[in-house]
């Protein structure tokens, strides 16, 4: 039931995150990108597909992977891989042909918020922390319900003292696979 509701959460993530794309690939009121109208589309034409990666933002030198799907939303095969050019999160592909309208925009690398805090900050005042380890699929349902009553417990603490706050710091959590199902 548990991870029934994780898909379904990130199946709508997925479908927003395109969304998101699909809004910010338009430009001005005249429906065009990279000079094609919305009519055209952009299937078979010479284009630069460009933009900004936020999530913190990511750092120069960061990667930006470009992946064609086609109209089922499946990859065609067709990639390209850039780098993020800024340390603003700017990021270029020039002159690329694709053969469908539909891409997927991925980026990879460091986010300039993490890295600062990482160089200026002493470990007195972060903690960063993994674990690596092999589970069943019982008990990753376990653990998904255990970092939901952390999530709880760190909430509950924080709010008694919400309005005392000396700093603002974020906590992420994460729980996926690093190989394929091994039996």
């Amino acid at each position: 039931m548990i991870s029934s509701y994780f898909c379904k959460k990130a199946r709508l993530g997925i479908l927003w995150l395109l969304l998101a794309l699909c809004i910010c690939a338009c430009s001005g009121e005249n429906k065009t990108a990279s000079g094609i109208t919305e009519d055209q589309g952009l299937a078979n034409k010479e284009i630069t597909v460009a933009g900004v990666s936020q999530k913190g933002p990511f750092l120069s030198g960061s990667t930006v992977q470009l992946y064609e799907l086609d109209a089922d939303l499946a990859q065609t095969g067709n990639n390209f891989v850039g780098k993020i050019l800024s340390d603003k999160g700017d990021f270029s592909f020039n002159k690329i042909r694709l053969e469908s309208d539909y891409v997927y925009l991925a980026a990879t690398g460091y986010f300039s918020f993490a890295m600062a805090a990482m160089n200026s900050l002493p470990f007195e005042e972060r903690c960063i922390t993994g674990l690596t380890m092999g589970i069943t699929r019982k008990n990753y349902l376990r653990l998904v319900a255990e970092i939901n009553n952390f999530k709880r417990k760190i909430s509950s603490i924080v709010l008694d003292e919400k309005n005392n706050a000396e700093y603002v710091y974020r906590m992420n959590l994460h729980l996926f696979p690093l190989t394929k199902k091994l039996k």
